[in-house]
């Protein structure tokens, strides 16, 4: 039977234009693979071809930032979606794209072999740049099909980014775990969907809800072998996979061994871009389960609610308790990142509850509180890990003992890396704090409704002045501990350069003026918010 190509054509004239972001990525790799294949390192390097294709696409991403609020559409035959939340995603996971590349640049990740031919650049930001493709993918998916291939896309060559330091046995352990940790939560994803697919008849997103809301609600009692419970452990099944990705209690246990094996620039993109993605796919994910012409998908989506409240909160208190006692730099900030994603997942509780019950005031609250709260995220935490890699390159060493006297000796260096801690806990005048407000703001508000989130908020601010203990041993480190005796306390290797200099002031800058932008960012990310519910 011959296929209809009338539709496929327009809608591929349609696709074009408006992904053209990702289609400059891919490009993006298909330049560096060509770089490999022909030996073109000594006159085009790998990192200046990432550099330039990561500022191009970043560039016409923001350049789209309006068309998707005013005619929202679906892409590639409805495999994507084309909106607010996308481009917002799009935006993010990009400019952290660049921002890391910006940074191997300046550190000189990956170092060349001997000979200058053989430059490992293209193999190591060629899946720096799928990474980043994956991350916008996930933000943008609407079917079940791109939800299984972007998160698959975002982890596959993360994999071998930790393992990318030849020679440490520490890489490639963390490596292996993460590959063997990703392929059992790969395959528990896609059993998911299966089961959803096969259940509902469809592997359309928008379509799920309707169809969902079609099975009884008696159907829906685990005790019965009936099609609801197979709906909900399809559900459970790819809400365990999309957990993985943003390290929440129990399935952060890669999240330390990969931090701490990978090198501080991989680790940096790895705990921003792909969580950005994740985040906006839980909740696309989330919102496609509320069914319009029954209670089913509303049951489902209220039990949603209050488990990502219960894992908010348990997130948030393993992460905190587990840093206490990590002294190398890459396992804090790793604990860190679970406690993080735990603060950002209570304003999704937020979000699907308000939609479960009708609350479109609680639900807007929720998600713009965590958008706002992620924008923040991105800069706080490469700003972090930024700060990391540059002193790893003089001290050699990323244990918190390193720092000790290094606050007078690299003061730019040191006072970046300390407005990102102050920022990650969320003090006062810092971006961290502004997000992390906002989340509490929306989560407290629902004292009656939902007692749940009202108890994870509340413990949410208790762990926020708990984490004041392990957020700061870096800085007394950096500022109150002498150097230890008989040395000198000076960095090894050369002094911080210019452009480092310049490179961590550029990302304090958002994190320390936020408060001057804070109505134009907030109207961004409510307007966001309205346009995704």
């Amino acid at each position: 039977m011959a296929r209809d190509w009338q539709g496929v054509l327009p809608d591929l004239a349609l696709s074009l234009p408006a992904f053209a972001p990702e289609l400059i990525v891919c490009a993006t790799i298909v330049a560096l693979l060509l770089t490999r294949l022909f030996g073109m390192a000594r006159w085009l390097p790998a990192g200046s071809v990432a550099f330039g294709g990561s500022a191009l696409a970043t560039a016409l991403a923001c350049l789209q930032w309006g068309g998707a609020f005013e005619s929202p559409s679906d892409g590639w035959a409805g495999l994507v979606r084309n909106d607010a939340l996308t481009v917002y995603v799009r935006v993010l996971c990009l400019l952290g794209w660049n921002l890391t590349v910006t940074l191997t640049l300046l550190t000189g990740v990956p170092r060349p072999s001997i000979d200058p031919a053989d430059d490992d650049g293209p193999d190591f930001h060629v899946p720096l740049a799928a990474v980043a493709l994956g991350s916008v993918l996930m933000g943008q998916a609407n079917h079940l099909l791109m939800l299984f291939l972007a998160v698959e896309m975002a982890s596959v060559p993360a994999y071998v980014l930790v393992g990318f330091r030849k020679g440490s046995r520490e890489a490639g352990e963390a490596a292996l775990k993460y590959l063997v940790f990703g392929a059992g939560a790969a395959g528990v994803m896609m059993y998911g969907a299966s089961l959803l697919a096969g259940v509902t008849g469809t592997l359309s997103l928008p379509a799920l809800g309707e169809r969902l809301a079609l099975i009884p609600l008696e159907g829906l009692e685990w005790n019965e072998p009936g099609v609801g419970g197979a709906a909900i452990a399809g559900v459970v099944f790819i809400l365990c996979g999309l957990a993985f990705k943003l390290s929440l209690v129990p399935f952060h246990f890669w999240t330390p061994d990969a931090f701490q094996g990978a090198l501080a620039e991989v680790s940096g993109f790895l705990s921003v871009a792909p969580k950005i993605g994740a985040f906006a796919l839980l909740v696309r994910f989330g919102l496609s389960l509320h069914g319009p012409f029954g209670e089913t998908g509303d049951a489902l989506l209220t039990g949603l609610g209050l488990a990502c409240a219960a894992g908010a909160a348990v997130s948030m208190t393993f992460g905190n308790l587990a840093a206490f006692a990590q002294k190398d730099l890459g396992r804090l900030l790793a604990y860190s990142t679970v406690a993080q994603s735990g603060t950002m997942l209570l304003g999704v509780a937020a979000c699907f509850l308000g939609v479960g019950r009708g609350d479109g005031d609680l639900a807007v609250a929720g998600l713009a509180g965590t958008l706002l709260y992620l924008t923040a995220y991105l800069f706080l935490n490469l700003g972090a890990f930024a700060a990391v890699a540059i002193f790893r390159n003089r001290t050699l060493r990323t244990d918190v003992a390193s720092l000790a006297g290094l606050g007078s000796k690299m003061p730019w260096v040191a006072g970046a890396f300390a407005v990102s801690l102050v920022g990650l806990v969320g003090l006062p005048p810092t971006a961290g704090f502004v997000g992390k407000l906002a989340v509490f703001a929306a989560a407290l508000s629902d004292r009656v409704g939902s007692p749940l989130l009202f108890a994870a908020a509340l413990i949410a601010a208790a762990n926020t002045v708990a984490s004041l203990f392990y957020y700061f041993r870096p800085i007394r480190s950096l500022y109150l501990d002498a150097a230890p005796e008989g040395t000198s306390g000076a960095p090894i290797g050369p002094p911080v350069t210019g452009s480092e200099r310049a490179y961590l002031v550029l990302l304090a800058v958002p994190v320390l003026l936020i408060l001057p932008l804070l109505g134009r960012l907030g109207a961004l990310c409510d307007a966001i918010a309205e346009a995704v519910l």
